[in-house]
């Protein structure tokens, strides 16, 4: 496997481009000043692709040259990437056009895409601390995220957005998910009595 660790020139060739085995997406044009780029073409399942992964960007994973993930947001219809070493819109204009090809091992199925509703309704939810929050009762399928709603022991009904930095593990043979709740998420709820 590739080093998840910044090239010491991220234009270098890459050496092994067998580890470029999946395709991302087109790098299309700059979204915003910081370097970040809007990708076309792209893979139809949101994925995740966590910080510090490497890529390969070329016009074949044969020609990638490696970039590290500084960050990606796989929304199905508008992906956008971040790589280091790339901070404008004028260096995403010399890439524009150039595939982005990932290792299987960094290319995984985000939250939201790994369970089918029967799966998720019914199931106990735990903070990470082992902390029991309640019992998913609605599955909500909206554009941006899907949204697991829980009912607390005391009739509370929390919504969960299903991204990865909420839902940490789901268990689906013992019926168990673990959550970490983002600041003032337990403030927005449904009283059900």
């Amino acid at each position: 496997m590739l080093p998840a660790q910044k090239p010491s020139d991220p234009t270098s060739d890459n050496s092994d481009s067998s580890e470029f085995t999946e395709y991302l997406g087109v790098i299309a044009r700059p979204i915003g000043i910081d370097g970040s780029m809007l990708l076309t073409d792209a893979v139809p399942v949101p994925v995740a692709l966590l910080r510090g992964a490497v890529v390969g960007v070329g016009a074949s994973r044969q020609y990638a040259k490696q970039y590290v993930v500084e960050c990606y947001e796989s929304n199905p219809l508008r992906p956008i990437l971040r790589l280091s070493g790339i901070s404008t819109p004028e260096q995403v204009r010399l890439i524009a056009d150039l595939a982005v090809f990932v290792s299987p091992s960094d290319l995984r199925p985000s939250a939201q895409e790994r369970y089918a509703v029967g799966d998720i309704e019914g199931c106990r939810v735990f903070l990470d601390n082992g902390t029991p929050v309640g019992t998913v009762r609605e599955v909500m399928l909206l554009p941006a995220n899907d949204v697991w709603v829980v009912e607390t022991p005391e009739g509370k009904r929390i919504p969960l957005p299903v991204i990865d930095d909420v839902v940490k593990n789901v268990d689906i043979p013992n019926h168990a998910i673990v959550v970490r709740l983002l600041p003032g998420l337990e403030d927005v709820y449904e009283d059900t009595h």
